[in-house]
């Protein structure tokens, strides 16, 4: 069973933009899209107060002692390297590049814990698939998989650990911190893989705006499955309901994400693109006019 840990709000920053009123909002809305663990960090436990009842919660801890401090989390996540007195339950996070996972074994590195493997932005460099499958098949029960996006490639390889049964990944709401697209892999996994998963992916459109408020960034117009602009279309046929031909150039249908098909006319518009504009914005102009203007 794959397990999405969604790491955004563990790397906001507090400051006084961020509201409990809205970090209980993201919480919830990313139980509705599928994440399985949400992420906090010690700063924003402390203004956020009693966590939402849905979903289930893994705090950050970057000190020994601060597990005794907050008790009462299904899961810790330990980004320090000194490990003697963590309990065994912790999950240690250790960040290695592609080269390092090539040349070792995880089993050298931290022998019968639960880790998060981090890093790895080079892995597609070497034979990374052997690697996966390798390291799925000795560790998987206790890896959670967290590539960073240094060389871009991410979301590809946080794929590639699921398509190979990996079963756990950390990822982040529009790469945030430098990790796995989370809107990219939740998509993946529905329209790649073929998982038949509880996730309603329509909330994707109200995360994007409290995402921008949270983080006061800007999401890219055309950004893969969460971007303004990526149904934009300029060719009237393309708009037109029923067309089988869709599937070439729209994987999933607009809906499935919030989203709905949008006419604008450019340069590949015609004549039957110009029409359905007009129509739109309840003008009539006859077929020569509209030709003249083709």
């Amino acid at each position: 069973m794959i397990k999405i840990i969604d790491r955004t709000l563990s790397q906001l920053q507090d400051s006084d933009l961020v509201t409990k009123e809205m970090l209980f909002e993201m919480c919830n809305l990313l139980v509705q899209v599928g994440v399985d663990y949400i992420e906090l960090s010690v700063p924003l436990l402390k203004k956020i107060g009693e966590l939402p009842k849905a979903g289930h919660y893994i705090l950050k801890i970057n000190k020994v002692e601060e597990y005794a401090l907050y008790p009462g989390f299904e899961k810790y996540v330990y980004t320090g390297k000194e490990v003697e007195g963590l309990p065994i339950e912790v999950i240690h996070e250790v960040e290695l590049t592609g080269e390092e996972i090539l040349d070792h074994k995880l089993s050298e590195i931290d022998s019968g814990r639960h880790i998060r493997v981090s890093g790895l932005d080079s892995l597609m460099y070497g034979e990374y698939e052997k690697k996966l499958i390798e390291m799925i098949r000795e560790n998987d029960q206790i890896i959670d998989f967290c590539p960073k996006d240094k060389c871009f490639c991410a979301t590809a390889l946080a794929m590639e650990w699921l398509m190979n049964g990996g079963s756990s990944v950390s990822v982040s709401f529009n790469g945030i911190g430098g990790y796995a697209k989370l809107e990219e892999v939740l998509m993946g996994i529905k329209v790649i893989m073929h998982k038949k998963v509880s996730m309603d992916l329509r909330m994707m459109p109200r995360i994007s705006v409290l995402y921008e408020k949270l983080t006061q960034r800007h999401i890219n117009y055309n950004k893969a499955v969460v971007g303004k602009n990526i149904f934009n279309v300029e060719a009237g046929v393309q708009i037109q309901p029923g067309k089988k031909e869709q599937l070439g150039y729209e994987p999933y249908d607009p809906l499935e994400v919030g989203k709905v098909r949008r006419l604008v006319i450019g340069k590949h518009s015609g004549v039957g693109a110009i029409r359905l504009k007009l129509k739109e914005k309840g003008v009539k102009v006859s077929d020569q006019v509209i030709n003249q203007l083709v």
